[in-house]
């Protein structure tokens, strides 16, 4: 079978799906053939039904979140219809199965091109994936282009359905699959259990991916990046977060499975020279979910064989000394941690179990060995007043934070946090008629009685300066969050001021920009949504 796996990337390049690497694995060691159509390099801005709409990363070079990088020639959006050139992508391939990965945010993008799918040819199959098909199985497999999903962990589902379609009869009894007959009727199976044996997996199938996703900006330079999953599984139970909802489809089972040190040295180092990487992106939803052991053993063996800077993301709860220095000694270039909001009440009724106390540390401790670190913070979050930001601001200048990063949080389906927001009548569900993309980022979704929209738009755009200059500039930014004449011509001085006097950077040796790690992708769509 020819399988074309889609990517609806609204994000910059340089981010490469670590599930589609795998399934393509699978696929192709199975003898069937892949490619992929990536939208990380079409600008698909104009499909947001808001005016002036702006990408994660303008908004970040707007809100000097980081630096932009000089040439984009390599990553950068290009200006095509993405309709014809998905429609070239098909008759070239002329595949018979069309499957898409995608969050929450790229839904309104992926249905688009399910549509040109089917309007192409109605027999093509189709298979959604990724986060949303989780926070939303009913809603996704209800729309008129789409085949099947998949609900859980989908290596084993999707390859005992690459085998029922090859042998022309579907099988509606393969778990984690909702499956569409021909008249109409869903037949769904729930998940057996996760994929125990990540070890059995392939290496990643990088071959699909355009040469500009594998670049990635960063500490100034664009570097050759792979993305990486060492392990799979979180413990912690976040109000806004998706990931419970897959848990309940499992049980409530939490287990965290990860690959052998012996099996993940041996591809990373396969990795490194077939494609001449220079870093690594690790994708885990904590990584030093681990015994400070493991840590020990993996560190040595990789400091040794592998020798590439790398970035990860971890809880608070999991940073400790020890693991701080074993992290410094391996190259760790930067650490995010997130935090969301500095006060620990209002954290708690998001069901964020960090103590400030603990979140302090964690931070402290990985300055002390000279590791740069990034906070995910949000604003947004129902009843949230003017102090309880500014309780974040004060907690990111304790905590000496590199780079604290600022998003508006979002209730996307499958959350806690949703329910809670419709059921108090603070939020309309109507907004998300053209995909929720177009209210991440720099859009307060929830209705606040507390602060404006105004005002927060005013905050959001002078949050890192609050966080990372002297508190003798803080009258001057209370004027820069105004949107007058006068609050414009403000922004524009305490912006010249902090990129020439308080931004926290890296030089660049080669004078291509420069870049503060852990936004972009990154934290504009963390792994938590």
């Amino acid at each position: 079978m020819k399988i074309l796996f889609v990517f609806p990337n609204i994000s910059d390049a340089g981010y490469k799906l670590v599930g589609v690497s795998t399934l393509s694995a699978l696929a192709k060691r199975a003898g069937h053939e892949t490619a992929l159509f990536d939208t990380s390099f079409i600008n698909t801005s104009n499909l947001s039904k808001v005016k002036n709409f702006k990408s994660q990363n303008d908004i970040g070079e707007e809100i000097l979140n980081f630096k932009p990088i000089a040439d984009k020639s390599i990553y950068g959006k290009k200006e095509v219809d993405l309709k014809n050139t998905f429609l070239s992508k098909l008759i070239s391939f002329k595949p018979d199965m069309v499957a898409v990965s995608c969050l929450s945010t790229e839904w309104y993008l992926s249905q688009l091109i399910l549509g040109f799918t089917k309007e192409y040819d109605s027999s093509i199959f189709t298979i959604v994936g990724g986060r949303h098909c989780i926070a939303d199985p009913e809603g996704t497999i209800e729309h008129p282009s789409v085949d099947a999903i998949c609900v859980g962990e989908g290596e084993l589902a999707f390859m005992r359905l690459l085998e029922a379609l090859e042998k022309g009869k579907l099988d509606y009894s393969i778990p984690g699959l909702r499956i569409k007959s021909k008249d109409g009727k869903i037949h769904q199976t729930p998940p057996k259990g996760y994929l125990l044996e990540l070890n059995d997996l392939p290496y990643l199938d990088n071959e699909i991916y355009e040469e500009g996703q594998f670049y990635r900006p960063f500490y100034g330079k664009l570097w050759r990046s792979l993305d990486f999953n060492l392990m799979r599984g979180c413990n912690e139970f976040c109000n806004y977060c998706q990931m419970p909802k897959m848990y309940s489809f499992y049980g409530g089972d939490t287990t965290i499975r990860r690959y052998s040190i012996n099996r993940a040295i041996e591809e990373f180092v396969w990795q490194k020279n077939k494609w001449a990487l220079e870093f690594l992106r690790f994708h885990d939803e904590s990584f030093l979910i681990v015994s400070t052991q493991y840590l020990k053993e993996f560190g040595d063996r990789y400091t040794k064989e592998v020798e590439l800077p790398f970035v990860i993301d971890v809880s608070p709860l999991t940073v400790t000394t020890e693991k701080a220095k074993i992290l410094k000694d391996m190259g760790c270039a930067s650490v995010s941690m997130g935090f969301e909001t500095g006060n620990e009440e209002f954290r708690k009724d998001q069901n964020k179990a960090v103590s400030s106390k603990k979140a302090l540390k964690s931070f402290h401790a990985l300055a002390d060995v000279k590791i740069r670190t990034v906070s995910f913070n949000m604003l947004g979050f129902p009843g949230e007043t003017r102090s309880l930001i500014f309780d974040t601001i004060e907690f990111m200048r304790a905590a000496k934070v590199h780079s604290p990063s600022i998003n508006f949080v979002y209730p996307y389906k499958g959350t806690v946090l949703r329910d809670q927001v419709i059921r108090k009548k603070l939020f309309d569900p109507a907004v998300e008629e053209y995909g929720t993309a177009q209210w991440t980022r720099n859009h307060p979704a929830i209705h606040n009685p507390y602060i404006s929209s105004e005002e927060y738009a005013g905050i959001f755009r002078t949050f890192i300066f609050y966080c990372k200059m002297p508190k003798k500039y803080w009258g001057d930014l209370k004027i820069a969050e105004k949107f007058t004449d006068k609050g414009n011509a403000m922004f524009i001085k305490m912006s010249e001021v902090y990129l020439n006097e308080y931004i926290d950077i890296s030089s660049s040796e080669d004078g291509q920009g420069q870049y503060l790690p852990g936004i972009a992708h990154d934290a504009a769509f963390p792994h938590s949504t």
